[in-house]
């Protein structure tokens, strides 16, 4: 009961506020946000490097089998 009473205490502290205040506010809420957000992504490109790497692995010796043996259709490749 004492923590609902709090939060609506809060609440109206917030509402009393002039306008000017409360768009500051929510603007350094916002961008609080959106600097989380960025971490988070540049988080989650560094983490998956070793995936990325597997998949151009993969995509590479595909390649290599589906071309190195036809110079009819990719003569470039041979000389890799």
């Amino acid at each position: 009961m004492n923590n609902i009473l709090f939060s609506f205490k809060k609440k109206e502290r917030i509402n009393n506020v002039n306008r000017e205040d409360r768009k500051e506010y929510s603007f350094r809420k916002q961008y609080k946000e959106h600097v989380f957000y960025m971490k988070m992504s540049i988080r989650f490109v560094i983490l998956n490097i070793p995936k990325y790497f597997k998949i151009l692995w993969f995509l590479n010796n595909h390649y290599c089998k589906k071309y190195k043996n036809n110079p009819k259709i990719y003569p470039e490749y041979i000389n890799h």
